[in-house]
């Protein structure tokens, strides 16, 4: 589980039962680190959820290089690789 807000942020990890494996969260009215288990693994999930917006992101520039403003297809090879992309994030992430 990983919430942000404005409050601060928190990182859950947990194993195929449901339990707490990793925790890490982060209160920006106290500015403290709080942690609990192994940290490692709620460092792999919060890097796995940056990662998934860096590909989602790079997909978004795609579209908009192969895209004109008023949605006509500018570049047909720039769109039909940004389509692959989009439906592999889909599969990889289960969006």
């Amino acid at each position: 589980m990983i919430r942000i807000d404005s409050t601060g942020m928190v990182v859950q990890a947990v194993d195929s039962n449901n339990k707490e494996t990793g925790y890490i969260s982060y209160s920006v009215a106290s500015d403290r680190y709080y942690t609990r288990g192994t940290v490692k693994q709620a460092v792999k999930k919060l890097y796995d959820f940056a990662w998934q917006g860096l590909e989602m992101s790079s997909v978004t520039y795609l579209f908009c290089a192969a895209l004109n403003p008023d949605g006509t297809v500018r570049n047909q090879l720039i769109y039909a690789h940004a389509l692959i992309k989009l439906r592999y994030i889909k599969e990889k992430y289960g969006l």
